[in-house]
């Protein structure tokens, strides 16, 4: 009776859950298309094994992971990725390489995408089984939901040794009492008599602490944001630091673009001009899917294109005209993140010429162009546009007339490349980023910026909405290749009132270079007004320098802006923050090249429209960092709860457990229904109504310091097990002077049965009663991370129903209802000093809570991790 509300409570929710994790793992497909020697095959998805070779089909749902043999197909990947913007994949090459799932994804089709189209040279395209049910991206993203890695958050492991110490006390009394009984009584009284000790317990708390969990997933559901791992609730509460994406996250998906800068130009041209060799690539270099005129896929590509001015030949895979001119795409290198460039291999038909059109990151692109196609300012004016806040893309193309190109691969493909210019593209903020960032960092949360951006535009984007100081020195650290050391250059920030060629001279001052890590550390020490902005070529060197932790510390307290970073990096500087800083960390991001940071962080959340998401433990249809503050919100009032209904939870097996001793040693005990009536309508309901109570609206300075194994929980449990023992007794004591006081006798020394109508029992029954009420609102200290207590509108109803249940049955003298209890009737005074004792047993509560309070404070003072001086 006591955990069945809970159990059908839990068992509803978890089965719901349970649901929409079954509705992410399903394989929708009934039957796929199988060629088997060289026969066609429908046969069950469960049936497929590696080496099958299938059919891809439209409007299909992958069942498992498979690669393209020929053709292409457009798939929707936001079932893993959380991004629903379609990706094109094309055919496997022919290389002398292995095949690596990471480098060939452009090629492969994962289990749980959904294709939306997909054309062959005849028939529908074929691929090949690679991996199936568990085994596939989405399986393993599946078992990491089941099977959740070891959590860093000690809340759960705490109260598993707490609870455990509390049951080897109660084994501790058992055996005194057994001796003690067993001297009286004999063997078998004694063991039935002491056995009763173990009765007691915390046996509502599990229940307790899952019903405020699945609480807050309610409440996270109503404002969009979907949980597929509940354990992490509670550990969103510990979050002091949170790490976000730029593109997508912090700005808009969309991309504008501002203009081309041709290549030894510096001017920005707004106009393009189709004809020129840039208006062509911006017309092929992309991996757009074409349905009927207009092309979908990537945002920024979709800009490049539009503004292009040529469009797609009708019927056609990949030929684009422009007035009488039509050009024919005959190869595409796609786009990959590790690269950082795509290209693609275009014939001209009018013309019957044959080029290499490339286009990526600036510093990427440049490696692979002649040296003397590079102007002389290509440096500074891309720093000038960096710095200003565009995003910018490299173009370079190469003639292949003279050049047997299908017998080369991509490397040897993408060399010699004559650079063509700059595409300038405007990536604006979201409005909501700037306040929630500087909100963050008001209340003590650390933020920092993890991107595949320039890091010039990463750090100017990261001024613009507060999540570095404009008076702040920035120190840019990427790493040099042909010196094999690396390079420091200060970064000011641009002025709105400064020139551009002015904004650009003031970012190349050059620090020098010092002779190792520990002194450059010391440099960022000397002023706490340093921060560094750190590339992915730098980062790996940079920490394999520092051999000191003190070193690596101050490098990842005193680096904002990550930049560079492809989605292996992204995951590495998630996990040094964890282990070398000690931060819990927060990542936020929108799919694809986020999820495996998404994944190794304490707390991942995915910003995405998806119903549903593999991508992340939590998936926001809101798309943008508001939700960053409603799941901190939510979990720190989680964590605040599940710790409150521990706390109250031990206070209530303190105060059963001392009067069974205290009895036992009267030679009485409660009865059945006093005991029923504490554990049914206290020890579950109070606790469970009072998670009912809202969440604070904004988020409070400083995270809840909660552990279970701290000195001031430790020192709060012991004082108040000494006041709960000191009351109890003290009472008795004085009850044994009255005048009225009859001591209990058992009825039957042969018997287990205790005489309970007793005034012993009578009078531990009332004031562990009141005990049992009135520390519900001792022990809920719940502000500032929840809204006070009176404010919950349930608690308060059903603490006076108990209360005037209690007051009715202490003064209202019902013999139907004292007979059923098995409580007799107390003298008029003797109720008046119990009543005393009770405010008494108040008082000195209150003066624990509030010692306990301070020393909880000052300790948080002490222990709260310095973040670095921005923050």
């Amino acid at each position: 009776l006591l955990t069945l509300p809970s159990m059908i409570f839990t068992l509803h929710h978890t089965r719901k859950n349970q649901r929409k994790l079954d509705s992410v793992a399903a394989i929708e497909q009934r039957h796929a298309t199988v060629l088997r020697e060289g026969i066609k095959l429908q046969v069950s998805p469960v049936e497929l094994v590696p080496g099958d070779i299938i059919q891809v089909q439209e409007s299909i749902t992958m069942p498992c992971d498979a690669v393209l043999l020929e053709g292409f197909a457009v798939v929707n990947e936001s079932i893993l990725t959380g991004e629903s913007v379609p990706i094109t994949k094309t055919s496997l090459p022919h290389s002398l390489h292995q095949f690596s799932f990471e480098r060939d994804k452009s090629h492969t089709l994962f289990g749980g995408t959904c294709v939306v189209r997909a054309k062959g040279t005849s028939e529908p395209p074929q691929a090949i089984v690679l991996r199936t049910g568990f085994n596939t991206l989405k399986g393993s993203l599946i078992r990491a939901i089941l099977f959740p890695t070891r959590s860093r958050f000690a809340f759960y492991k705490e109260a598993f040794y707490l609870v455990s110490v509390l049951f080897l006390l109660l084994v501790t009394f058992t055996l005194i009492s057994f001796i003690s009984l067993k001297i009286t009584y004999g063997g078998w009284i004694a063991i039935i008599r002491s056995m009763q000790m173990l009765t007691i317990g915390i046996p509502a708390l599990p229940t307790v602490l899952l019903t405020g969990i699945v609480i807050s997933l309610e409440r996270l559901e109503k404002k969009y944001i979907l949980c597929l791992s509940p354990q992490h609730i509670n550990a969103a509460g510990k979050v002091d630091l949170i790490a976000f994406d730029k593109t997508g996250t912090l700005t808009e998906v969309g991309l504008k673009l501002a203009g081309v800068v041709p290549a030894k130009k510096k001017a920005l041209r707004t106009k393009i001009n189709p004809d020129s060799q840039i208006g062509r690539l911006m017309a092929v270099c992309h991996e757009l899917h074409f349905e009927a005129s207009d092309g979908t896929g990537d945002t920024l590509e979709e800009e490049m294109f539009m503004r292009s001015g040529w469009k797609v030949v009708p019927n056609t895979l990949g030929n684009f005209e422009y007035q009488k001119q039509e050009l024919e795409v005959i190869k595409v290198f796609p786009f990959s993140p590790s690269l950082q460039r795509m290209s693609c291999i275009v014939h001209s038909k009018s013309e019957s010429t044959t080029s290499l059109f490339i286009k990526g990151a600036p510093e990427t692109i440049a490696r692979y162009c002649r040296v003397d196609s590079l102007p002389n300012n290509f440096e500074s004016v891309l720093r000038e546009y960096t710095t200003a806040g565009f995003r910018i893309l490299a173009m370079a193309e190469r003639d292949l007339q003279q050049i047997n190109y299908s017998e080369l691969n991509r490397e040897e493909l993408e060399i010699e490349m004559n650079f063509l210019g700059l595409l300038v593209f405007e990536n604006p903020i979201k409005p909501q980023s700037s306040p929630i960032i500087q909100e963050l960092r008001s209340v003590g949360i650390g933020v920092r910026m993890l991107t595949g951006d320039d890091p010039f535009t990463a750090s100017y984007v990261a001024s613009l909405i507060g999540m570095i100081d404009y008076d702040s020195q920035i120190i840019y650290c990427d790493f040099n290749t042909a010196q094999n050391n690396l390079v420091y250059t200060k970064f000011l920030f641009p002025s709105s009132t400064e020139s551009t060629s002015a904004q650009s001279n003031r970012a190349e001052d050059e620090v020098p270079l010092l002779s190792n890590v520990s002194q450059d550390t010391a440099l960022l020490a000397e002023d706490r007004n340093n921060f560094l902005c750190v590339t992915g070529r730098a980062l790996r060197y940079l920490f394999e320098e520092a051999k000191d932790k003190a070193d690596i510390k101050t490098i990842l307290e005193r680096t904002i802006v990550f930049a560079r970073l492809d989605p292996d990096q992204k995951a590495y500087v998630i996990s040094r923050l964890q282990r070398d800083a000690g931060y819990a960390v927060a990542m936020v991001g929108d799919g694809a090249n986020d999820c495996k940071a998404l994944r190794a962080a304490d707390v991942g959340l995915s910003l995405s429209e998806a119903e549903a998401s593999v991508a992340a433990p939590f998936t926001s249809q809101t798309t943008n960092i508001t939700a960053v503050k409603l799941l901190l919100i939510e979990g720190r009032a989680a964590l605040v709860t599940s710790f409150d209904a521990f706390r109250y939870g031990v206070i209530f097996t303190l105060i059963q457990t001392a009067s069974m001793i205290l009895l036992f040693l009267q030679d009485t005990d409660l009865t059945d229904w006093q005991y029923l009536m504490a554990d049914l309508f206290i020890s579950y309901p109070i606790p469970s109504i009072i998670a009912l109570t809202m969440s604070a609206e904004t988020l409070s300075k400083g995270k809840p310091l909660i552990s279970l194994a701290s000195a001031e929980f430790l020192m709060y449990v012991i004082s108040h097990s000494l006041l709960i023992f000191f009351s109890q007794f003290f009472t008795l004591n004085i009850l044994k002077y009255q005048k009225f006081y009859e001591p209990c006798l058992s009825l039957d020394p042969e018997s287990p049965i205790y005489n309970t109508g007793c005034h012993s029992n009578s009078s531990l029954f009332y004031l562990s009663a009141g005990q049992y009420v009135l520390i519900s609102f001792i022990a809920y200290k719940s502000e500032p991370y929840k809204k006070p207590i009176w404010t919950n509108i349930w608690f308060l109803i059903y603490v006076t129903m108990m209360s005037s249940f209690y007051v009715y049955m202490f003064f209202g003298e019902n013999e139907r209802l004292l007979e059923f209890f098995e409580i007799i009737n107390l003298p008029s005074e003797w109720r008046i000093v119990l009543l005393a004792l009770l405010f008494g047993y108040i008082l000195a509560s209150m003066l624990i809570q509030k010692s306990c309070l301070v020393k909880s404070s000052e300790s948080k003072r002490k222990q709260e991790k310095p973040l670095s001086s921005h923050d």
